[in-house]
């Protein structure tokens, strides 16, 4: 008997609690008695096939006492154990769960089934190190047991271990080849270990199986996506348009984003993924702390990103700044440690800095609450290894989301989501299930101490030709569209001499970016692609060699694009209708260059070709932008942190008890 091997690929955030459990069938009528205490192997047999009948016909209580009255009279009885410690978990109770199977693999270490729920439960628990023991050792007891390699696979990815993660969901499909949620697994790896040509061929082969396999038809199209492989692109984006109008769980929010200009989508297929797998779990909203003597508001900062990645990087100088007379500052941090520069600086920059990499989630939020917490920050969204799980106990009187996800949660237990009116304008708040908060100027902070390197490459070193324009992208290429594209080709066909400088990436998508230039009728030397730079001072240097940065849509640039700015590039974007699609023209706005936000693609062509023929306007927007920068609002980050917080302060004083 036991307790089913995890299928959520964790990239996608902790999964939800498995409530079924995988036992023998048994013919006979579930009978409530229980064996008497001269009972023999055969009664206590019996009494435990008439308990999993009793699960399988959803009478569990009844099937809880059955066990509890039988282990009354064979205590050490490892199958009674094992089956109550199943029914412990499954009706949400971990600690009685851990208890019951640690008693029946001590009773009979040789128990591989019993190993296996103990480690899945540890695993649910976030108790990584003790999950792996007990999954090993189950392994170990029987190399076939799929359900402990499943999970044991999912703690090697929740340990960064991706690598023998990928190895043992390999080994497992040689067992079970067509087992979806090991096919599901394994394509989530490869797609974080950017083996993204394998992660489509994994999905493809996973949709081939079942069509209606939850998210499966969104990773398919988003590992697609990644190898800028678009084929039937328009019949993907149809078929999950479709399962979104039906409420089915077809694609994950973030993917939709790349996908689709619509809020109202966006919304849906949120509401979709809370009710499935993050509903809530508050039976009512915790009452806000009184003020202590120190008045101060504590905010914690919650992300798996504390490390070199976009999000610290825009945020970390507000993490140092925050005035610590009226705030304290906590980060909970549940990422892989990162011993870089960035992830050294945003670490220290907080009052507090707590790994809750082995807590659950009840256990985060049950901290939170002790901690007395007033505002909870998710810097994650649904975003690789977001925990939305943590906030649906709501511990803390007020939860928002802030930068990190470009959309709303579709839950009743975020409070707010900080924006501007660009992002979210007024007209479209129906589309968010939190109240929006509006931010003077942009939403986006920025670090206004990063440096740009002194020596910058030169064009030739750059693989650039020395006198032609430099259309140049940065953006992640699966936010490359094939609209989008044949846009650019065309830019590139009615400007000679000109290339097209985008980041390098896997090697697949580089030679379909190619073969779609070639395609239109466009050399593909005539599309370059950067190396990735050592230091991002060094990758800021090297926006000078370029004339003009191009937008892309519907997922704009984001740090992206404020990086060119701040290295003096200008950007030239098309407004959507989502938030994912006016990030750029908030940053345009707050730098002072509106004029580079257009609103539709064709407006977006002809004022990139208008400024590819006249180099003197775009020299002109580059002093602009120069002379500029540093006066900016996008840049001025004083300013944004004092609004920021008076904000902050505004909104939990509105909560404060009366006395």
């Amino acid at each position: 008997m036991k307790l089913p091997g995890r299928n959520d690929p964790c990239h996608c955030g902790s999964g939800k609690k498995y409530k079924n459990c995988c036992l023998a069938k048994d013919a006979s009528q579930p009978r409530s008695t229980a064996p008497s205490a001269a009972a023999g192997s055969k009664q206590i047999k019996a009494a435990l096939a008439n308990a999993a009948a009793l699960v399988d016909a959803g009478r569990i209580q009844e099937a809880i006492a059955l066990c509890q009255r039988l282990l009354q009279v064979a205590p050490d009885n490892t199958e009674a154990l094992n089956l109550l410690g199943i029914l412990a978990y499954q009706t949400g109770n971990d600690d009685a769960a851990i208890h019951l199977l640690a008693r029946a693999v001590a009773v009979n270490p040789g128990y591989a089934d019993a190993h296996s729920n103990l480690g899945a439960v540890y695993r649910d628990m976030h108790r990584f190190s003790q999950a792996a023991m007990h999954l090993k050792k189950a392994i170990t007891l029987n190399p076939r047991h799929t359900d402990a390699m499943i999970n044991y696979g999912i703690v090697l990815l929740e340990l960064g271990q991706h690598t023998d993660a990928i190895s043992l969901f390999k080994r497992i499909l040689a067992i079970r080849p067509d087992h979806t949620g090991v096919l599901n697994n394994l394509g989530g790896a490869l797609q974080e270990t950017g083996q993204y040509d394998l992660a489509m061929q994994t999905f493809q082969r996973l949709v081939d199986i079942d069509p209606d396999y939850e998210f499966a038809l969104g990773s398919l199209l988003h590992a697609k996506r990644h190898c800028c492989t678009w084929e039937r692109s328009e019949q993907d984006l149809a078929r999950i348009m479709t399962g979104i109008e039906a409420g089915k769980p077809v694609c994950k929010p973030f993917e939709l984003l790349a996908f689709l200009d619509s809020p109202g989508h966006q919304r849906d297929c949120a509401n979709i993924i809370t009710r499935h797998k993050y509903p809530s779990q508050h039976a009512g909203v915790p009452s806000p702390k009184a003020r202590g003597a120190d008045g101060k508001i504590r905010i914690a900062y919650l992300s798996a990103d504390f490390r070199q990645h976009p999000v610290s990087q825009l945020l970390v100088e507000i993490i140092e700044k925050h005035d610590r007379s009226r705030f304290d500052v906590i980060g909970i941090s549940w990422g892989i440690p990162d011993e870089s520069a960035l992830g050294k600086r945003i670490s220290l920059a907080f009052d507090q800095f707590i790994d809750v990499r082995d807590k659950g989630d009840k256990d985060v939020a049950d901290m939170m609450g002790q901690m007395q917490v007033d505002i909870a920050i998710d810097l994650m969204g649904f975003t690789t290894n977001a925990r939305p799980g943590i906030f649906s106990w709501k511990r803390v009187p007020l939860q928002a989301g802030f930068l990190g996800y470009a959309g709303t949660s579709g839950s009743d237990y975020m409070d707010f989501i900080l924006a501007d009116r660009i992002v979210i304008p007024e007209s479209a708040k129906t589309f968010y299930s939190e109240q929006v908060v509006y931010l003077p100027g942009s939403f986006q902070p920025n670090d206004s101490t990063r440096s740009i390197a002194d020596q910058a490459m030169t064009r030739a070193e750059a693989g650039l030709p020395e006198d032609g324009y430099v259309f140049c992208s940065f953006n992640n290429h699966y936010k490359i569209t094939p609209e989008m594209y044949a846009l650019w080709m065309r830019l590139l066909a009615r400007t000679p001499d000109s290339v097209l400088w985008l980041s390098k990436c896997p090697e697949l998508a580089m030679s379909n970016l190619r073969q779609h230039a070639e395609n239109a009728g466009i050399a593909p030397e005539r599309i370059v692609f950067a190396e990735r730079t050592r230091e991002l001072k060094e990758h800021l240097a090297r926006h000078h060699l370029a004339d003009l940065f191009l937008d892309t849509l519907p997922y704009n640039a984001h740090t992206t694009a404020s990086d060119a700015l701040w290295a003096g590039l200008p950007v030239l974007t098309c407004q959507g209708r989502s938030y994912a699609s006016s990030v750029a023209a908030s940053l345009l706005h707050a730098v002072g260059l509106p004029e580079l936000i257009v609103h539709t693609l064709e407006d977006y062509e002809a004022l990139a070709l208008s400024l590819a023929g006249d180099r003197q306007k775009c020299q002109a927007l580059r002093r602009k932008l120069r002379e500029i920068r540093d006066k900016a609002v996008l840049f001025d980050t004083a300013t944004y942190l004092a609004q920021y917080e008076d904000t902050l302060i505004n909104i939990t004083c509105q909560l404060q008890p009366t006395s």
